[in-house]
């Protein structure tokens, strides 16, 4: 039986990575920097493996021992977010050096780092000024020393049971505080998307397939109009939709206002060409709408 190391494997995506890979063949250690982290990768279906990020020894000592590594955690916590990149960049490195001959590795990106133009392909290079590009650079350079290593890029909208963080969540608790629902002018800003189960899969996709892709895309949906997003948070919600200036929208949305402009229409078509991937979990819109899904 093959063995996988999951980093961020008490998360929302990493949790369901682990018994994902478990029910799929592989015998799976989990990291967890917390005890709630570490109870959440056993029912998961995993070994825990204690520690974070910072702990070398650990993430070197399990790489080794692994075929695959999955590396989905993030330092999301740290307000520095170039502090976070530099982590995760030191932390990609260190997996690869450590991985055996012929060990896959894969990491995280986003969607959103691709240029905004039209429906990016995973063939596309990142935005230089992107964020999160230093991910995408690092795995992209131990790939070039010949480490079979993919990166899988994730849309802004992983949604699905138990999403506590994601942005829908935020969107229909803000929703809910302030009494409306709202977009940025005529709402067509694309948002694509992905349901949890299926983004899983993409991972598994990479370190399965025979031959490393450079690059997978786990997005099910090329692009959901804002606008329709809200729609559906407002009907959700109980509260009127309505459309705003982009001052009016800075006030409203706060700390989420970037996210209420950002368009980033995004292909997976390669993805699906290069491992048969095909997405089979409800549609953003339909999971907004599924009270078992995002209470309100």
């Amino acid at each position: 039986m093959k063995k996988a190391f999951v980093t961020g494997a008490g998360g929302y995506v990493g949790s369901r990575l682990v018994t994902e890979l478990s029910e799929n063949g592989w015998r799976v250690t989990g990291l967890a920097h917390t005890d709630a982290d570490a109870e959440t990768v056993r029912r998961a279906g995993a070994t825990v493996a204690h520690g974070g990020l910072d702990d070398i020894d650990v993430l070197r000592r399990h790489a080794a021992e692994s075929d695959a590594v999955l590396h989905l955690a993030f330092r999301h916590d740290l307000a520095d977010y170039s502090e976070a990149v530099a982590i995760d960049r030191r932390t990609i490195r260190i997996l690869a050096e450590s991985l055996s001959p012929g060990g896959r590795l894969a990491t995280t990106g986003a969607t959103a780092s691709l240029p905004a133009a039209s429906a990016g392909t995973e063939d596309d290079l990142a935005d230089p000024a992107a964020p999160r590009v230093g991910s995408e650079e690092e795995t992209g350079a131990v790939r070039a020393s010949g480490v079979g290593a993919t990166l899988v890029r994730l849309p802004p909208s992983v949604h699905g049971p138990d999403d506590v963080r994601g942005f829908v969540t935020r969107l229909l608790a803000l929703a809910q505080a302030s009494g409306r629902s709202a977009y940025v002018g005529d709402g067509e800003f694309l948002w694509p998307a992905v349901h949890k189960d299926d983004a899983v899969r993409v991972y598994r996709a990479a370190v399965e397939t025979e031959e490393a892709p450079a690059v997978l895309h786990a997005v099910g949906e090329e692009g959901v109009p804002f606008r329709r997003i809200a729609e559906a948070i407002g009907a959700r919600a109980g509260v009127p939709t309505v459309s705003l200036d982009l001052a009016a929208a800075a006030e409203h949305f706060g700390p989420l206002a970037r996210f209420a402009t950002l368009h980033n229409p995004t292909s997976s078509a390669l993805t699906r060409a290069r491992t048969g991937w095909a997405p089979t979990g409800p549609t953003l819109l339909a999971d907004i709408a599924d009270t078992a899904v995002y209470a309100s």
